[in-house]
């Protein structure tokens, strides 16, 4: 998708992992996403940026990886959790 549409930007955000029963895997995700994304990834250190200024940093980094705070996530590649409000 990023290749074919390379002015567009992605935001993973993840609020809810696993099925509530066993201890989600967050080292693994993360294994996951940074081998996979690393080089896409936007770092939490430009969340003041504006789109235009994330553009001319770099031409690549499109993808936001947003997750609660775990030690196991990579704070160089993960922002913290984005607030969002649901009815019910």
């Amino acid at each position: 998708f990023l290749d074919r549409n390379p002015d567009e930007f992605v935001v993973l955000d993840f609020h809810q992992l696993g099925d509530g029963n066993n201890r989600f895997d967050y080292q693994k995700l993360n294994e996951l996403l940074v081998s996979q994304l690393g080089q896409r990834v936007i770092p939490p250190d430009n969340a003041t940026k504006t789109i235009g200024e994330l553009k001319r940093i770099s031409a690549r980094r499109r993808v936001i990886l947003a997750a609660p705070v775990r030690r196991e996530l990579d704070e160089n590649y993960f922002w913290p959790r984005i607030t969002h409000k649901w009815i019910n």
